[in-house]
């Protein structure tokens, strides 16, 4: 065997171990931002409660508890979108390699 043989066959070797440990990082990363998200809703809901509780005693407009919960939807959905589009590019778009 030549040297270009085995830098080849060590080429392909390392591309298949990438491949092998790709999806376990990208669940690694999945589940921590999964965690992240719920945390920042947590004490963002707090955030609101306190305030809706001790500074304005739950007398809150209609609008006010609608553009919460609107706001709140648009960013978990937004959110999602940007994580699952920067984890799982979608595979169609590539150019193949030769």
């Amino acid at each position: 065997m030549d040297a270009r043989g085995l830098t080849g066959n060590a080429q392909e070797s390392a591309e298949a171990q990438v491949e092998q440990e790709q999806p376990s990082k990208l669940a690694e990363y999945a589940n921590w931002l999964l965690w992240l998200i719920t945390a920042q809703l947590v004490i963002a809901d707090a955030v609101f409660v306190t305030y809706a509780w001790e500074g304005k005693h739950w007398q809150l407009e209609a609008s006010v508890i609608q553009v919460w919960l609107v706001t709140t939807l648009v960013e978990l959905i937004g959110v999602a979108l940007v994580i699952t589009r920067y984890l799982f590019p979608r595979r169609d778009r590539q150019v193949p390699s030769p």
